[in-house]
């Protein structure tokens, strides 16, 4: 699986360029930021792929993967290059790839991601826990100013919202102590990350069964899919 990840970036690369570049002059071309921002992703893409092609170090394979991932995503959705689920796609089937799922807001000011918890403890057995960051790509501070909610949407179609962590719930005398890590942030800083958990009460949730996941937060509205269960690509 890991060549022809690397050798269908390769030729998608040069088709990105002989698009950008065909029909103007060498000398009269200045690429806006947009395209600046666009040839950054698929550099990334490609350094990584590269990376997790020749290293014999199993974290770092997954940390360059899950930089392709990030950089794939972002072409996928600030770019709208349909030609990237592809490779997206080749880098979920790989076996060391991370389950690791990102999503971009449209203005390109927000960005987040999830991951599964792996738990341990069988007082856990029935659900599901998910870290989620938020990362800010602007020079501004970014404000919550209403609930967050986020859905895991399924593929057979159901929805399972997030169960806030209060007094009330069954976990909350194991987590007491850890309550704040489960609130999403209020207030983003410019440049930052900020990490929170979320509870699902659906036990050991596959990534394979999930279709998408919501998140309203503030003024955003982002679904992140679960690219590696769309059929086809364009």
């Amino acid at each position: 699986m890991r060549a022809p990840v690397a050798v269908l970036l390769c030729l998608l690369c040069g088709l990105l360029i002989a698009d950008s570049g065909g029909a103007r002059a060498a000398d009269a071309y200045s690429p806006g930021l947009a395209e600046a921002s666009e040839v950054t992703w698929l550099g990334v893409a490609r350094v990584a792929l590269a990376n997790a092609e020749t290293t014999t170090n199993a974290t770092d394979r997954r940390l360059q993967l899950a930089t392709a991932i990030y950089s794939l995503t972002a072409l996928l959705q600030l770019h709208g290059n349909r030609w990237a689920l592809a490779p997206l796609q080749a880098v979920y089937a790989d076996p060391d790839c991370p389950d690791l799922h990102v999503s971009y807001s449209a203005d390109g000011r927000l960005s987040w991601s999830i991951e599964p918890l792996e738990l341990q403890n069988p007082i856990f057995s029935e659900y599901t826990i998910l870290l989620c960051t938020f990362e800010s790509a602007t020079a501004d501070d970014l404000y919550h100013d209403g609930d967050t909610a986020i859905e895991i949407a399924l593929t057979d179609g159901q929805l399972i919202a997030a169960e806030p962590l209060t007094p009330e719930h069954p976990l909350y005398e194991q987590l007491q102590r850890q309550t704040t890590s489960f609130h999403p942030p209020a207030a983003l800083p410019a440049g930052a990350g900020i990490g929170f958990k979320q509870i699902f009460a659906v036990p050991e949730l596959n990534r394979k069964a999930i279709s998408a996941v919501l998140l309203e937060w503030g003024q955003y509205k982002l679904k992140m899919p679960y690219y590696e269960n769309e059929v086809g690509s364009d």
